[in-house]
C-alpha cells in the first residue's frame, strides 16, 4: 500500500508560488481555499506551514486543489514564470514523487504538470522542493488576470 504524507502550505512555506512579472517577483502567497477529490485528510492544512498537515494515504494520487492565492500584479505585466514550492515528506521511502500542476479554473490542469521529488528529504523529515521558476510557464500562457483570479490554483 502506498503511503504518502505531504505537507503543504503556500507562501512562506509549503506550496509557495512566486510569479516573476517583468523582473519583479510577486509572492510567495499561500492559498486561502483548498479541497480534494478523495483520500486527502485535512486539505485545509495547506494554508500555512504550522506543523498541521494535509496528508494522503492511498495507492493512487487523488487531486488536492489549493487556490485563491490573492495575488496582486501590476497592470500590464507579463508573466514570465511561475514557481511552486512544496514542503513535505513521504512516509514510505518508495513513494517520494508527487505530481504538481497549475490551473486557471481551480479544477482543470493548464498546460503540463511537473513531478516534485521528495527524495532529498530524510525519512519523515520535512523539506522544501520546488518546480518551475523564473522562465517556467508550465506549458500554458498566463495573464495577470489569470493569476489574480480566485480560481488560480495548484493541483497536487
Amino acid at each position: 500500500m502506498r503511503k504518502l504524507l505531504i505537507v503543504f502550505a503556500i507562501a512562506v512555506n509549503i506550496i509557495t508560488i512566486y510569479e516573476f512579472a517583468q523582473a519583479d517577483s510577486v509572492g510567495p502567497n499561500s492559498p486561502s481555499s483548498a479541497s480534494d477529490e478523495g483520500d486527502w485528510v485535512s486539505p485545509w492544512n495547506v494554508y500555512s506551514s504550522d506543523d498541521h498537515r494535509a496528508s494522503f494515504n492511498a495507492t493512487s494520487q487523488d487531486k488536492l486543489r489549493a487556490y485563491n492565492f490573492s495575488f496582486s500584479i501590476t497592470d500590464g505585466s507579463t508573466i514570465d514564470g511561475i514557481k511552486v514550492e512544496v514542503e513535505g515528506y513521504a512516509v514510505d521511502v518508495h513513494y517520494k514523487r508527487i505530481n504538481v500542476g497549475l490551473s486557471k479554473s481551480g479544477y482543470t490542469l493548464e498546460g503540463s504538470s511537473k513531478y516534485v521529488d521528495l527524495s532529498c528529504c530524510d525519512y519523515k523529515k520535512e523539506c522544501y522542493v520546488s518546480a518551475g521558476g523564473s522562465s517556467a510557464l508550465w506549458g500554458g500562457s498566463w495573464s495577470e488576470s489569470d493569476i489574480e483570479s480566485s480560481n488560480f490554483g495548484v493541483l497536487i
